[in-house]
């Protein structure tokens, strides 16, 4: 179920690429019709579906305000499933994670947004794009620091950014000063 989840909450955001559209105007369409606009209900906590052209020349467009926390989830669960796929093992430990195409209103959340965009633009520079279908998803990694936190980014359809901005290993240990 988060499958259909996952591609209802991100593959028609406007920005995406062709392949995205595609998938929107196609799987997601499709999968709604199919659940009788359940899955929309079940993708975002208020939503609609709205229709801007005329009777012959039209876009359907999804608009609300997705489960965010069952996004978290989400890409916690990817962010791992990357972690294993990449260095061969599992991560233990914590995840800060960041839906950069989520548009936050209040003021600091937007502020620490476009930190974390900013630092991420800098410290990802000239990382390798990992991901055989780079048009539907790549991921990039930072070298840990000192303290052994990382900086991943997810990318899917080239638009939508997810920042795991902190890998947090487990074993590490704080000292209090």
């Amino acid at each position: 179920m988060d499958d259909e989840f996952l591609m209802v909450s991100i593959a028609g955001i406007l920005g995406n690429n062709s392949i995205g559209y595609e998938h929107y105007r196609g799987k997601v369409e499709r999968a709604i019709r199919r659940s009788s606009y359940k899955l929309l209900k079940k993708a975002f906590i208020k939503g609609n579906i709205f229709r801007i052209g005329d009777k012959n020349k039209f876009i359907d467009i999804l608009w609300g305000t997705p489960d965010y926390s069952r996004l978290l989830r989400c890409f916690e669960h990817i962010a791992h499933g990357v972690y294993r796929h990449h260095f061969k093992s599992n991560f233990n430990g914590s995840i800060k994670t960041l839906l950069q195409f989520i548009h936050p209103t209040e003021k600091n959340p937007q502020a620490f947004k476009n930190f974390i965009n900013h630092r991420a633009s800098i410290d990802l520079e000239g990382k390798t794009l990992n991901g055989e279908n780079k048009e539907v998803f790549y991921y990039q990694l930072t070298e840990p620091d000192q303290f052994g936190l990382f900086l991943a980014k997810l990318c899917f359809y080239q638009n939508v950014d997810i920042y795991i901005y902190a890998f947090n290993p487990q074993e590490r240990s704080y000292q209090k000063i």
